[in-house]
């Protein structure tokens, strides 16, 4: 990718050489007398201002033989022309420093059209290059992780069959309005489903750190969904009217640049509304309600509640090292650059990982089926009869294997 920049270069470099840049300016200086030097002659004065450029003054003699020869003296002799260089030469000067912005626009612009001609001509051996190179990754990872990710595909199905029979029996079952509980319940099920199916994703092709990014969400909804299950309806409205305060500061901070909000320009009045809403449930549950996480505040008594206070409240707190390290592959910062979960077992941070790789899916792996197993237990529990119990002890048994499987790959690869 420097070949173009290497040619610029060596061209400003050469136009920048003391002999060619004295020699263009004298050029410049002649032809104003009407005289034109020709190509040998222009060599022939590069040559001997090479020669003599430790000695040149800024007033410089030409005389021109009549065999077309040029002789070059410091000024004060006989000669044809003297001319005094020092101003041509700052003038000159100053056009190529005027005219660089430009010529490198140009050029750039030019070489960067020819550069995607060729990319499109070559999109199909690139693209199939690129998918080979996967392919060949992706039997290296299933023959090390295949099982596993299996496992953990089984894992996930089962979650989401279960959850979704226990869901349509229960709220048809209801003779009355569905509680907030269960509404928050089947949806955080719901979702964690789909989260878990990206993770998976993400890991059959090789991408520990994204995986791990996913699974971070994956956490943050278990222990929130932990928590609701364990109060009651009034709590899990709450977190159901919190949502109204997202949308509210959501909207707000769109309608400052007058960019989309969900689709289409957010009105004045329903900004408006928004925040008479807002009002109304700050009246209903006080002030701290519109801080982060203020659906809880009645539970931990901070003002502001962090989501470490969340992870204790749930019993979760056990997970806080993994939730950070999972945070540096969501956020900036300089731990995020050097630590990658592709190259945790290849110890060399200084290597530049820049797509998928073989190496650190047992974390994300475990903390799914951990997470979701969380996730999949709140819902079953809101309800529990004799099949919930045997579904949840088969997840729990899937969950113990999916653990015991990846010790036995983690001491086999990396002991």
């Amino acid at each position: 990718m420097r070949q173009l920049q290497d040619l610029f270069d060596k061209q400003i470099q050469d136009q920048l050489r003391f002999s060619v840049f004295i020699a263009d300016v004298i050029e410049s200086e002649l032809r104003k007398r009407d005289i034109h030097l020709t190509v040998e002659q222009k060599q022939q004065l590069i040559k001997k201002l090479e020669k003599n450029k430790d000695s040149l003054n800024d007033s410089m003699s030409i005389q021109i033989n009549d065999d077309g020869s040029i002789e070059i003296t410091n000024g004060g002799g006989e000669s044809d022309f003297e001319l005094d260089l020092l101003d041509s030469a700052k003038l000159k000067m100053n056009a190529l420093l005027e005219n660089f912005p430009s010529i490198i626009n140009d050029a750039s612009d030019a070489e960067s059209e020819k550069y995607l001609r060729n990319i499109k001509k070559r999109t199909s051996s690139i693209l199939k290059e690129n998918s080979k190179h996967q392919k060949n990754l992706n039997k290296q990872l299933d023959k090390k992780w295949g099982k596993l990710l299996d496992l953990l595909e089984i894992f996930v199905v089962l979650s989401e069959d279960v959850g979704a029979e226990f869901t349509d029996c229960v709220i048809n079952s209801l003779s009355e309005d569905t509680s907030p509980r269960l509404i928050v319940l089947s949806h955080s099920h719901a979702r964690s489903c789909q989260v878990a199916k990206e993770i998976i994703t993400l890991l059959r092709n090789g991408f520990a750190d994204g995986a791990d990014a996913r699974w971070r969400t994956l956490h943050e909804m278990a222990v929130e969904t932990n928590i609701i299950n364990r109060n009651d309806d009034e709590l899990a409205k709450k977190y159901i009217d919190h949502d109204l305060v997202h949308k509210w500061k959501t909207a707000k901070a769109f309608s400052e640049y007058d960019q989309e909000f969900s689709g289409g320009i957010i009105t004045k009045e329903e900004l408006q509304d928004l925040e008479i809403a807002s009002e109304k449930l700050v009246k209903l549950y006080g002030k701290d309600f519109l801080n982060e996480n203020g659906w809880a505040v009645g539970l931990t008594g901070r003002p502001r509640t962090r989501f470490s206070d969340l992870e204790s409240l749930a019993k979760f707190a056990h997970l806080r090292p993994a939730y950070k390290m999972a945070c540096l592959n969501v956020h900036g910062g300089a731990r995020g650059l050097f630590f990658r979960l592709g190259l945790r077992y290849d110890g060399d941070e200084n290597f530049l990982l820049t797509g998928p790789s073989i190496n650190g899916l047992a974390n994300p792996i475990q903390n799914t089926a951990y997470s979701l197993l969380q996730i999949t237990t709140a819902l079953l529990t809101y309800d529990v009869n004799l099949d919930y119990l045997v579904a949840m002890k088969v997840l729990f048994k899937l969950e113990q294997e999916i653990f015991e499987v990846t010790s036995e790959i983690v001491e086999k690869y990396y002991d």
